[in-house]
């Protein structure tokens, strides 16, 4: 009977490893360890890290309640793995990337990774009276990730983001549109850029909407 329930317990887990499109090597392993925290000091406890490539998970764990973390992975031959941090847990910091090229990675020892907090800005554009000409607006603000590299080595087409300021643009006016939301997210104490101009030789103005909090909002009328 023993036998039996042995069986029974091991048949999930086999069925639980890697799907045949991970290459993994045999007998090499890689090992992760590090610690997570906020800029502040204070452990980031019970978020993701997971080492993959592109096919797929090579391995995963907890942070735990010192934000630590240390696990072995399995280790495959596609050419860059990836180390994400937060990449699932928690939608209010930031999310990290170490990258490292497969030849020369033997582990993921990362010391400690320092997430930001993430502010959401709430936006709305009203455009209050029919006559009233078109409104010409972009939004700049950073992203919410950063990729860093690992490994003194990586391949020339791989491209590194780290915070980087991104934007989008648009109009309100035309066709009959008259209002306008969405929400960003940034990183907090970081402003959000509304550039804008009213009609096609208005002057154009730029308002920096501050992100103190985790929600924040803004409203523009004319």
């Amino acid at each position: 009977m023993k036998k039996i329930f042995l069986v029974a317990l091991l048949t999930p887990l086999l069925m639980g490893c890697p799907g045949d499109d991970l290459d993994i090597i045999e007998n090499e392993r890689l090992y992760a360890e590090g610690f997570v925290t906020l800029e502040n000091g204070t452990p980031v406890v019970n978020t993701d890290v997971s080492i993959s490539e592109n096919s797929g998970i090579l391995g995963q764990d907890l942070t735990d309640a010192s934000g630590a973390f240390s696990f072995v992975s399995l280790k495959s031959s596609d050419e860059i793995m990836t180390l994400s941090i937060n990449k699932e847990t928690d939608t209010t910091v930031s999310k990290l990337n170490y990258l490292a090229f497969n030849t020369a990675a033997n582990n993921f020892s990362i010391g400690e990774a320092v997430l930001k907090p993430i502010g959401f800005l709430n936006i709305s554009l009203t455009k209050n009276t029919p006559e009233a000409p078109t409104l010409f607006y972009t939004f700049v603000y950073e992203d919410t990730f950063c990729d860093i590299q690992l490994t003194n080595i990586l391949p020339d087409d791989v491209t590194l983001r780290c915070y980087e300021s991104v934007n989008f643009s648009g109009e309100l006016g035309p066709n009959g549109k008259t209002t306008f939301t969405t929400q960003i997210e940034s990183l907090q104490e970081t402003p959000v850029k509304f550039i804008y101009q009213i009609g096609e030789t208005g002057e154009e103005t730029i308002v920096e909407i501050p992100l103190n909090n985790t929600t924040n909002s803004y409203e523009f009328e004319y």
